[in-house]
């Protein structure tokens, strides 16, 4: 796990590589994450992994807990690894809330990064972007 800043295309990203993580493990990374967030003086693109990775109620609320802030800050976000029910769920949340403007999911890190950096079709033109 890591959470840090890459550069793509010339483009800053934060980047939080969260596969395999589980419970406490993601919970402690992802507040890490919304630590250098919350420090940024500007918007951030956001990329995370979370292949293979479980979150508990712990994961969930926190998340609830901080996604206003966190939005505010983020002027995209990519996502990649999240899979079946918890990816139709998301996928349903963001077309409800308007999320999906600034938030999309990934089959692949390079798709999500090219997103990101704006030099791709939307993640919902994209035909390997699919829900479950």
């Amino acid at each position: 796990m890591s959470v840090q800043w890459i550069t793509y295309k010339g483009k800053k990203i934060l980047y939080g590589d969260y596969k395999g993580l589980k419970d406490a493990d993601l919970l402690n990374a992802l507040k890490t994450e919304n630590e250098i967030l919350q420090q940024s003086p500007d918007k951030v693109l956001i990329l995370e992994d979370f292949t293979g990775a479980l979150s508990d109620i712990a994961v969930i609320n926190y998340l609830k807990s901080v996604g206003k802030a966190a939005e505010m800050k983020t002027e995209k976000a990519a996502l990649v690894g999240i899979l079946g029910l918890k990816r139709l769920m998301l996928v349903t949340y963001n077309r409800i809330s308007g999320a999906d403007e600034h938030q999309r999911l990934f089959a692949t890190i390079d798709e999500a990064k090219e997103w990101l950096v704006g030099e791709q079709p939307s993640a919902r033109d994209n035909p390997a972007v699919t829900v479950d």
